[in-house]
């Protein structure tokens, strides 16, 4: 059963999509599909409707668990108390780590940041660590505890001058959706309450001009919603993922022209969402939860595909790829003989997702590590104090292998609708969707305003049928450019009927 489904029209939208098994003749993918049915503007308005009217009512409910309004925090207050950091601390390291790798345009070396689970001793820059380097490698310094570091403002930047210009600014918005992923969000709405806070213009904002990954508030909600909202969408479609719903549906296997077994992670849908959320991102801490639940370590799953040229010649639909490469090099005149290539890339717009079996989609690569779950911490644990290693020694030698964490949350990896995976997967759906409560409680404490219906409807576009480039609605500008007008469209793309958004919404904030 899906997720919220007294509250969420989910059969709703699920009757306006079919299964459409995939053909390596004809290209076509693994996929759930829309019907296009004589109800479908009506029915997909509706499940709208409803998952927006239980966001708010969510919302509504988890604000009043925090006093009504809140008094700014003074010039020198410690917003992040000891036992937030503490709580906070592991997460912080992760991502100043993720960033140091990424920063690859600042003119300072990376820091090698202390990975240490205690707070920052250091008072300030002068005492933090030598002379020859007065930098703090603590990844949360005291300083960044303050409300001086909650109040830097964004910077509009020309291309390669992001972290240049924001990169203390940037650090605080990716420690505040740190506090939004662990639950901590009085800090976040005493910081809204202070009239210097620039939290409302991290919106839309991007490293370059030219470049589309988003690195505010929305690379947190639109991870979580693209989630939430497909595996919600396989929950309706149990002949992909039980087996005796897949015999009673005449699903036994690959279908006639299909390379591949029927199943929902062979699907296009799915394999665009676990892209969408676990890619290497610049905004990693808003993929750490994704790649958590999803069992995939750090810059696995890359925007680039890469596959040995063997496995690519072993699916119709990856061959393409190495025709064309191997017809770039025809067309160069090379001086000298160089090594054969072994492996072709093929670009995230261009893969063909839902063309290939999940397995081939996941080790494109390279296989994923085991990454341990709970158990696996748990037993470790057992076989060194069963060596009689104190438990005062067991901790350090589990913290350095970085075996004292868990990076895994299902027992049967790579499956989320396993049948051992079940709670875990209900936690995850839990966990997204009050991602997307916190999300708005803090936009509507900065004033600001997201707008879900449309925010819901782009979702559905970026995860279903997306190869077809048939969206769900259009707009156009009325009253000299002042004023857009939505409609839904058909199949053909012609509009149906309009639909109401309330002036001024746009997807992200306002």
């Amino acid at each position: 059963m899906a997720h919220q489904a007294h509250n969420i029209a989910w059969q709703v939208l699920a009757a306006n999509l079919r299964y459409q098994t995939s053909n390596a003749h004809k290209q076509r993918p693994s996929d759930l599909v829309w019907r296009y049915t004589q109800t479908h503007a009506n029915d997909i308005e509706y499940f709208v409707e409803s998952f927006v009217r239980n966001l708010h009512d969510h919302t509504v409910t988890e604000r009043a668990k925090y006093p009504a309004t809140y008094a700014p925090p003074s010039p020198d207050e410690i917003l992040l108390d000891d036992a937030t950091a503490r709580k906070i601390n592991r997460t912080v390291y992760r991502w100043r780590k993720a960033m140091s790798r990424n920063w690859t345009v600042r003119d300072d070396p990376p820091v090698k940041w202390n990975g240490s689970r205690a707070l920052c001793p250091h008072d300030n820059k002068a005492n933090s660590n030598s002379d020859s380097n007065p930098t703090c490698s603590c990844p949360l310094p005291l300083s960044e505890r303050k409300t001086p570091a909650f109040l830097r403002r964004y910077t509009r930047n020309d291309c390669y001058r992001f972290y240049k210009e924001n990169q203390d600014a940037f650090t605080n918005i990716e420690l505040a959706k740190t506090l939004i992923l662990h639950g901590q969000m009085d800090p976040l709405l005493r910081i809204a309450a202070h009239p210097e806070t620039d939290y409302a213009t991290w919106t839309g904002v991007t490293a370059c001009p030219c470049t589309s990954e988003q690195l505010g508030w929305e690379s947190l909600y639109r991870r979580a919603l693209d989630a939430y909202i497909t595996l919600n969408i396989i929950a309706c479609f149990p002949e992909l993922w039980d087996a005796e719903c897949r015999t009673q549906n005449g699903l036994l296997g690959a279908s006639w022209g299909s390379l591949m077994e029927d199943e929902y992670r062979n699907t296009a849908l799915y394999q665009r969402m676990l892209q969408n959320c676990t890619a290497t991102a610049e905004s990693a801490v808003s993929t750490y939860p994704h790649l958590q639940f999803f069992g995939i370590p750090e810059r696995h799953v890359r925007h680039m595909f890469e596959f040995d040229i063997g496995v690519a010649m072993q699916w119709p639909a990856l061959v393409q790829f190495v025709n064309k490469e191997q017809e770039k090099k025809k067309k160069k005149k090379k001086k000298k003989k160089k090594k054969k290539e072994k492996r072709v890339l093929v670009e995230k717009r261009k893969f063909p997702f839902g063309q290939v079996p999940f397995d081939v989609f996941l080790n494109s690569t390279a296989p994923p590590p085991h990454l341990p779950s709970d158990h696996d911490i748990q037993r470790v644990f057992e076989i060194l104090h069963s060596k009689r290693l104190p438990p005062e020694l067991v901790q350090p030698i589990l913290e350095m292998a970085e075996y004292d964490t868990p990076q895994r949350r299902l027992p049967e990896p790579h499956d989320p609708f396993h049948r051992a995976n079940r709670d875990e997967l209900t936690r995850y759906l839990t966990f997204c969707w009050v991602t997307l409560v916190r999300c708005t409680m803090l936009a509507q404490e900065l004033g600001l305003r997201i707008n879900w219906k449309l925010e819901v409807l782009d979702c559905l576009e970026r995860v279903v049928n997306v190869r077809q480039g048939k969206g769900l609605y259009g707009y156009e500008w009325v009253d000299r450019g002042t004023r857009r007008v939505f409609y839904f469209v058909d199949a053909g793309g012609n509009m149906l009927r309009e639909f109401t958004v309330l002036e001024g919404d746009v997807p992200g904030f306002m």
